[in-house]
């Protein structure tokens, strides 16, 4: 009747059906990574073979350490470091080194993070220059 043209109703039911398809997939797909992601109790997301973790930070801190339980609301760090970059005045030469928590005036051992203020958590593989400054094995670079 209407020439072979697809009408309204079957239109809408077209779109209502991929709607739901894409909801579900979504739901399903949810489902699956809260089944294979980090829950609480779990100690590691994946391994890091030198034991540190960069954890990149709200406040554009990024602190190399070892870590606690990544699963709980606050994830506590032992044996933290970060990076201090130094650019000389007269050369303009840069260099960096690794700064261990723990010098400054109250002489913190640890850190508790609050796990929503980590963006980003990687490992740090014990061939990188931050590994090899950690253990005092290289000199700071250039």
């Amino acid at each position: 009747m209407n020439g072979g043209k697809i009408g309204p109703m079957h239109q809408s039911s077209k779109v209502s059906r991929f709607f739901w398809v894409v909801i579900a997939l979504l739901l399903g797909g949810s489902v699956l990574f809260w089944f294979r992601g980090l829950r609480p109790g779990q100690q590691e997301p994946f391994p890091t073979n030198s034991g540190y973790y960069a954890f990149f930070l709200q406040n554009n801190l990024v602190v190399y350490a070892k870590a606690g339980d990544l699963g709980k609301p606050q994830i506590l760090l032992k044996d933290v470091y970060y990076v201090r970059t130094n650019v000389n005045p007269q050369t303009k030469e840069v260099s960096s080194n690794v700064i261990k928590r723990g010098s400054e005036w109250h002489a913190p051992d640890q850190m508790l993070v609050n796990a929503n203020n980590v963006i980003l958590i990687e490992p740090v593989d014990e061939h990188s220059r931050v590994a090899k400054l950690i253990r005092g094995n290289a000199e700071p670079s250039k």
